[in-house]
């Protein structure tokens, strides 16, 4: 075809186009199926951002700047240029706006999970560990810093309504994420870190993101030395450096799929809050060069026990395969979490108000931001006759918006005509005294000369003998 369609935005009617329809040429490229190791798909049900609730920036150098994570978590926002280099890939990436049950894996390579912040349903997580352990799905895994103390103190009070606003998600949903991960063996910290490190020659920045602190034998975890980093009201204190766990792989059983897990999606993204942050060290090659290596081995007829030997990318070639089980730390969880806490992450949750239906506290569920005015039908008022006399009266059904206060007696017992031209004369006194101000520097009194001045003496003299 000639590539064009139609939108109606109204409809048609008749069979006749609405004047309201809108014609939006289009030029689209139809390609055969890609294979599934080209196949990537784009988790965006779990991800939220402001002004849905109270979600705060993912690097906590930034929050001065933006306390909120407002672009979103989205391929077209804060990861357009991870979406654009993996397009230029040759990779074939899908967005996901439904939970985990709604996907086939089986036509999909991997699915990138990055930064999420919502719930996350039993059921889904059931499938999708169903997925990467029989079905062979590749899960990559981006986390971001989970600390209730740090949610705790980037509390405040609103202006507009002085309501105290509750902080009740990190950067991510870390225990969620670790619910997901646990028949894996791998688990994020609670603790915040920050600092970069070198792989295969690049520098990538760790910006307030988690530790990997569990992670299974056999699998490869590379290490670095970050700070630890705390919150001591609105000053940052940084600590003592560690060794941590800062990404990992690993092959989820003999027939299974793989794992990628990053303790920080900061080196992901772009979002920056102005343009005097200086851009971040990425590590978006290191993603791109990961993906391949897991999609084209799974994709190719290399046994599982190759895995074993060694088999792993050229990024990772310093990096030897665990021996026993990596533990350091303690694991991420809500239970820290305070009553207020909890409570404010369910009212802001799009997937609590789905599980449990919508609420007027729910404020996810109030779409518009700003609500429509509310109409209602005014009480039925009897109409005088023309005659006068009494009798009864026609009625007349109106309609009035819902009045948000109450109107006082002395305007109640005007006249809607009368009030606006009493309204009217206090502006006007105004502008006449401004004028009138304004103008009287400019009035000077004529000087008179000496011989009549004393013409009018002589004058009043002469009156009054």
């Amino acid at each position: 075809n000639d590539g064009s369609t139609s939108a109606f935005v109204c409809g048609a009617r008749d069979g006749k186009p609405d004047p309201c329809s809108v014609v939006i040429p289009l030029r689209v490229s139809i390609v055969p199926t890609p294979s599934r190791s080209r196949r990537l798909l784009f988790d965006v049900f779990h991800s939220t951002s402001y002004p849905f609730g109270f979600f705060p920036n993912d690097d906590l150098e930034q929050v001065k700047l933006e306390l909120m994570d407002w672009n979103g978590d989205q391929p077209s926002t804060s990861f357009a240029t991870l979406l654009r280099e993996l397009l230029d890939a040759g990779f074939y990436v899908e967005t996901l706006r439904g939970n985990w049950t709604s996907f086939n894996a089986s036509n999909y390579g991997a699915l990138l999970l990055l930064d999420p912040e919502e719930h996350m349903f039993e059921s889904e997580v059931t499938k999708l560990q169903n997925d990467v352990i029989r079905r062979g799905l590749g899960l990559v895994v981006a986390a971001d810093w989970f600390d209730p103390e740090v949610m705790r103190s980037l509390d405040y009070s609103e202006d507009s309504d002085k309501e105290q606003r509750v902080c009740a998600m990190g950067g991510a949903n870390v225990p969620a994420l670790n619910r997901l991960l646990q028949p894996f063996g791998v688990a994020f910290g609670g603790t915040v870190y920050e600092g970069s490190y070198v792989l295969a020659g690049q520098q990538i920045g760790h910006h307030s993101g988690a530790a990997i602190c569990r992670f299974p034998a056999g699998g490869l975890l590379l290490k670095a030395s970050l700070r630890r980093a705390a919150r001591s009201g609105s000053t940052r204190v940084a600590g003592r450096s560690e060794r941590v766990g800062v990404m990992g792989m690993l092959r989820a059983g003999e027939s299974g799929g793989w794992i990628v897990a990053l303790g920080d999606s900061s080196c992901l993204d772009d979002a920056l809050a102005n343009s005097k942050t200086p851009p971040r060290k990425q590590c978006r090659d290191a993603m791109r060069t990961l993906l391949e290596f897991n999609l084209r081995r799974a994709s190719s007829s290399l046994s599982a026990g190759s895995v074993a030997m060694g088999a792993r990318p050229a990024m990772f070639s310093s990096v030897q395969p665990l021996v026993s089980p990596h533990a350091d730390g303690v694991t991420a969880s809500d239970s820290g979490l305070s009553l207020k806490q909890k409570a404010a992450f369910q009212q802001q949750s799009r997937v609590w108000s789905a599980l449990r239906g919508c609420s007027r506290t729910n404020t996810s569920c109030l779409l518009p931001l700003v609500p429509p005015p509310v109409w209602r039908a005014a009480p039925r008022t009897k109409q005088a006759r023309a005659g006068g006399g009494g009798g009864g009266g026609a009625t007349a059904p109106a309609l009035q918006i819902a009045q948000p206060a109450q109107i006082t007696a002395f305007a109640s017992a005007l006249d809607a005509a009368l009030l606006t031209h009493l309204l009217c004369l206090p502006v006007l006194g105004g502008i006449g005294l401004a004028l009138l101000l304004l103008c009287w520097p400019q009035r000077h009194r004529k000087p008179r000369s000496q011989n009549s001045s004393k013409g009018v003496c002589e004058r009043a003299s002469t009156r009054n003998e």
